[in-house]
């Protein structure tokens, strides 16, 4: 019997469908205000805070996607000269200070968080912990995903494929 191969899950399969219902919802929004801003000559006010509030989701979910798939912006130029240990070696220098920036994000975003919780945003009074926890959630996605890469380089010897 020939069982099929699952596909691992991914952070894109899991929010990739998110980030597309809230950039639909972004659309509908805008394109409601625009409409109306045209025709009777007023516009919803929450839609314009709701908008902002979905970009600012589908930055920090864009992040994740991006940092998984490896396709952020990484610049090579020391590492790309270098060959055998020494390339390694920066590498490994490299990915724990992805490590530790990532947590200092998120130790920087659970502070902000705290004090973001108790705030309410001026047009619709959403509690703004709402908003900002993505920030801490993206950091430590990011550290997750790092640490998982970093534990199937050096300890699973697999080859890095991207």
């Amino acid at each position: 019997m020939d069982k099929k191969q699952r596909k691992p899950i991914t952070f894109k399969t899991v929010l990739g469908p998110l980030a597309i219902v809230l950039m639909a919802a972004i659309v509908l929004m805008t394109f409601t205000n625009a409409l109306l801003r045209y025709t009777i000559g007023t516009n919803i006010l929450s839609f314009e805070e709701y908008s902002r509030f979905c970009f600012v989701w589908i930055c920090y979910i864009g992040t994740v996607i991006a940092f998984e798939e490896k396709r952020h912006i990484c610049v090579d130029l020391i590492s790309g000269h270098l060959k055998g240990k020494a390339q390694h070696l920066i590498n490994l220098i490299c990915q724990l200070l992805v490590v530790a920036t990532s947590s200092v994000i998120f130790l920087a975003g659970m502070i902000y968080f705290r004090r973001a919780v108790t705030n309410y945003s001026a047009a619709t009074h959403t509690n703004m912990g709402v908003v900002v926890i993505g920030l801490p959630l993206m950091a430590l996605c990011l550290v997750y995903i790092q640490l998982r890469d970093m534990y199937r380089m050096y300890f699973k010897k697999e080859v890095e494929s991207k």
